[in-house]
């Protein structure tokens, strides 16, 4: 299977599915979102949205990792994304062309936007 990472709106939905287990079962160590992602999983649960704790749970059981932009070209292109997206999805989409990830996206204008 791909390397594949994923935003904060597709991870919520499986979580609010009670749908994780597919994720678990198809991408169980392949499967990433960023840290800026779980801060935005974060301000859900405390909202009232417990079943979004299971994305938390996945990452402390390992088979979900948290990673962090590290380079100096993921920092960029997440600065610039930030223009006209939210810092989860930029983050997501700076690690997925720099690192070779799959990007599991829900929003249609993030998916076909060029980004060089």
């Amino acid at each position: 299977m791909p390397e594949i990472i994923f935003d904060n709106c597709v991870l919520s939905n499986f979580a609010l599915s009670d749908s994780l287990n597919l994720i678990k079962h198809l991408y169980s160590n392949t499967s990433y979102i960023t840290d800026l992602v779980m801060v935005e999983n974060l301000r859900g649960v405390i909202k009232g949205h417990q079943e979004l704790a299971k994305i938390r749970e996945a990452v402390k059981e390992g088979w979900l990792r948290e990673i962090t932009l590290d380079s100096i070209e993921e920092k960029t292109l997440l600065e610039a994304l930030c223009v006209s997206l939210g810092f989860g999805e930029a983050s997501v989409i700076a690690a997925a062309k720099s690192r070779g990830l799959v990007f599991a996206c829900d929003d249609r204008a993030a998916r076909e936007r060029q980004y060089s």
